[in-house]
This record gives C-alpha cells, structure tokens and sequence, in this order.
C-alpha cells in the first residue's frame, strides 16, 4: 500500500498541507490542538474588548473628575469673594 494513499487512524486528526519552497509538507495537528488555539484566540479577542472598554470608561471617569473639581473652585471663589 502507498503511504499516500493511507488515511489518518483517528477520525480526530485533521491533516493540513503547506506550500512552500518544498514542494508539499503534511503536518498532522491534533484536533485538541486546534481547538486550543481557537479559545486563546477567543480569550485574547475578549481581553482586548475589556481593556478597551476600561480605557474608555477611564478616560470618561478622568473628564468627570476634572469637571467637579473645576465646579468645587469656581464655587469656592464666589463664596470668598462674598
């Protein structure tokens, strides 16, 4: 039998195949494997949202803070100015 003609053993093993300067490499990666690297991909995906969605929350916390403070010292002048 050819070993080109062959069939995974595993119904779980997904073969894929390079183009490269060689002319065709087949690498057999686990399907476990995979879907690993799916769901850090999911999880780097939903850690990029989170950190964008607090810098915004920070900078909207920022402009509310400084808004306050300028309000607390245009009040405090007119109360000493009385």
């Amino acid at each position: 039998m050819d070993k080109k003609a062959r069939k995974p053993l595993h119904l779980n093993f997904i073969c894929l195949v390079f183009v490269g300067e060689m002319a065709e490499t087949k690498v057999v990666v686990p399907e476990s494997v995979l879907k690993k690297i799916k769901r850090q991909e999911e999880w780097a995906l939903a850690k990029k949202e989170e950190t964008v969605a607090a810098k915004k929350k920070s900078v909207e916390t920022r402009k509310l803070i400084f808004k306050r403070a300028e309000q607390y010292a245009k009040e405090y002048a007119e109360k000493v100015n009385l």
